[in-house]
Order: C-alpha cells, then structure tokens, then sequence
C-alpha cells in the first residue's frame, strides 16, 4: 500500500483535535483555523483548470503563516504564564509589588 497525500492532510490535523490535556481547546480552534484557512480556502482560490496543481501550493504557502501565528500565540501564552506565576510566587512570599511599591503600601520590614 502507498501513502498518498492524505496521509499529509491526516498527520496536520488529527493529533491537534485528538490530543487532551492543558490547551486542549486553543489547539483545537487552531486546526479548525488551519482547515477554514488552508485546504478550504486555497480551493475557493484556485478554482479552474489549474486547481489540481496549485491548491497545494497555496495552501503550503498559507500554513507558513499559520503556524508563525502559533509560535507567536504560544510564546505570548507562555509569557503570560510565567508573569501570573511570578506574581502568584510574590504574593505567597508577602514581598511588594510593583504597585505596591507605588502607592507606598510595601511588605513591612522585619
């Protein structure tokens, strides 16, 4: 038996919409994004004679966008993770934010 181009089609989507865990949902809305965006929309693009050749390549060309804005969105989401972790590890210590630091109502000093 030889792979076809389904395999690739499968492999893309799959593991994103079968995968539980933490962000189960984001990588779920982002493959559903990825198939509105990518086959979906590079067949309404390329209609006519040359659909059998080019859809593929647009939607290669598509999927470089994609997945720069999941690195991005990842990375702001790991950021923003880490930020309310730091905040979360002051407030435990009783130590002085960076708000508090301003209106004067500090961690008093021992």
């Amino acid at each position: 038996m030889v792979p076809s181009g389904y395999i690739h089609f499968f492999l893309f989507f799959i593991p994103a919409l079968v995968t539980p865990g933490r962000g189960a949902a984001a990588r779920r809305a982002f493959a559903v994004t990825g198939f509105l965006s990518g086959p979906i929309l590079s067949m309404a693009l390329s209609r006519g004679p040359a659909y059998a050749f080019e859809w593929s390549s647009i939607w290669c060309t598509f999927s470089v966008a994609q997945s720069l804005c999941l690195i991005v969105a990842e990375a702001r989401g790991r950021a923003a993770s880490r930020a309310k972790r730091a905040r979360a590890a002051l407030a435990a210590k009783g130590a002085a934010g960076p708000s508090d630091v301003a209106s004067g109502s500090g961690a008093k000093a021992e």
